[in-house]
């Protein structure tokens, strides 16, 4: 059955089996394999499964991607995957990232390519507004070959609500309540050359103890079945948890296969991390001024750079309205307004 105008009717599990064929009678190879899981999961997560858009950016009627996807397209399928690959490179050339490189996200992009390479485990651990999150979803974008699975971990996150974040993240917007039937999807789908990116992965890290299994055992249980590698991103007061908390001796074995980790030290600061903060959110060159006032913002906050980022973004927006470059002022008066709860020069009347 085709799909209609708006909605892409075939699951991620039938696409699988689609390209099953295809593996098996030898037209698909790690090339074609990965470009097909690209387009699916591209489809899914930037244009909302509308069939329409999507062969329209591809450059390829709809009745063709549906027969490739669901393993029925009788032809080889180089000159589709050469389209694919175009639309891919169209894709990248058009993102503007806001990625920062620095000392310390070279380190977590290190880790990151180090659970690529090695399908292992890796632990990120830093203090909020480390760039982890950032570091992440930037080296997801580059390395989303169908291979990268990224997931942001919602707080009190159970083992169903986890199952059906990384489906969806896979590109399955499946309603189904079988959680059982959804994690064979994800099982089939997953494999050694896969990564599965937990971010804010604290939000699984169990606080007593349950008599199911945790988020946790499954992602151990997923990993161990198929092969996939797996990095964990958590804030340092999380992962303190998991080391010497109430619950480490049920954690130690999870632990225990974090071969590589990456922990950002609470204090450190870069000059150069603070200075393309500026040229980047505040669009301006840092005097010795701005520059000082930004490392105080940074070192006074919790939020540290992610907090010195909205400063300078607002600070940047101020300036722009008074049709002027950022300046020292618009920063302390972004610093202000925050640091006031949004009041400026607000006077208490009794």
């Amino acid at each position: 059955m085709m799909a209609g105008k708006r909605n892409i009717n075939l699951s991620l599990e039938q696409m699988q089996d689609g390209l099953g064929v295809y593996l098996a009678d030898g037209r698909a190879g790690d090339r074609e394999q990965e470009l097909i899981d690209w387009l699916w999961r591209y489809a899914h997560q930037e244009l909302d499964g509308d069939p329409d858009r999507l062969a329209e950016r591809l450059g390829a009627d709809w009745t063709t991607v549906y027969k490739v996807w669901a393993g029925k397209y009788e032809a080889g399928l180089n000159n589709f995957c050469e389209k694919v690959e175009i639309l891919r490179r169209r894709v990248a050339e058009g993102h503007v990232s806001r990625f920062v490189d620095t000392p310390i996200t070279r380190n977590i992009w290190a880790g990151l390519d180090y659970a690529r390479d090695m399908a292992t485990g890796v632990l990120i651990c830093g203090p909020t507004g480390s760039s982890k999150t950032e570091t992440a979803k930037e080296w997801a974008r580059q390395n989303n070959h169908g291979r990268t699975i990224y997931v942001r971990v919602e707080s009190k996150c159970t083992k169903a609500k986890l199952v059906f974040a990384i489906a969806k993240a896979m590109g399955n917007k499946t309603r189904k309540k079988d959680t059982a039937a959804v994690e064979r999807m994800i099982a089939k789908g997953m494999g050694p050359r896969k990564i599965l990116i937990l971010d804010e992965a604290g939000h699984i890290v169990p606080t007593r103890r349950r008599s199911g299994e945790t988020p946790l055992e499954y992602v151990r249980d997923l990993q161990d079945e198929t092969g996939c590698a797996v990095a964990v991103i958590v804030t340092d007061c999380y992962w303190e948890a998991m080391l010497h908390g109430p619950q480490a001796d049920i954690l130690e074995q999870f632990v225990g296969r974090m071969s590589y980790r990456v922990v950002v030290p609470k204090e450190t600061l870069y000059r150069e991390e603070v200075a393309k903060m500026i040229r980047l959110y505040g669009g301006v060159e840092p005097t010795r001024k701005i520059y000082d006032l930004a490392v105080r913002i940074t070192k006074a906050s919790e939020g540290r750079l992610r907090t010195l980022c909205e400063d300078l973004r607002k600070a940047a927006l101020s300036a722009k309205g008074m049709g002027t470059e950022m300046e020292f002022l618009h920063l302390d008066k972004a610093r202000e307004f925050r640091e006031m709860g949004g009041n400026w020069d607000g006077v208490e009347v009794a």
